[in-house]
């Protein structure tokens, strides 16, 4: 697992929450941004997990990309993430 901190908001996306009744989406809200993100890779593909510290590990949103790479890119299109940005953490 790859966990990133100390990176730069770049404003190019925006996450929210929806809240869906009777089938119909009645309010949106914008999830804050990320504290720290982390690279996870699932049975297939990878994980992009943005986390806040005040949530209690719980993850804010998440986005699911096929290779390592693309993941890492849309880290450093949203946040800014350079190569030293990233450290290997154990599960």
């Amino acid at each position: 697992m790859l966990k990133a901190r100390g990176q730069r908001v770049t404003g190019n996306t925006q996450h929210f929450v929806g809240i869906v009744k009777d089938g119909k989406l009645v309010e949106k809200i914008k999830i804050g941004d990320p504290d720290y993100v982390q690279i996870e890779e699932g049975s297939i593909g990878y994980y992009l997990f943005r986390f806040n510290d005040d949530d209690n590990g719980v993850c804010s949103s998440d986005s699911w990309f096929e290779t390592l790479d693309q993941a890492k890119e849309q880290a450093k299109y949203e946040f800014k993430t350079d190569a030293d940005h990233w450290e290997t953490v154990e599960e």
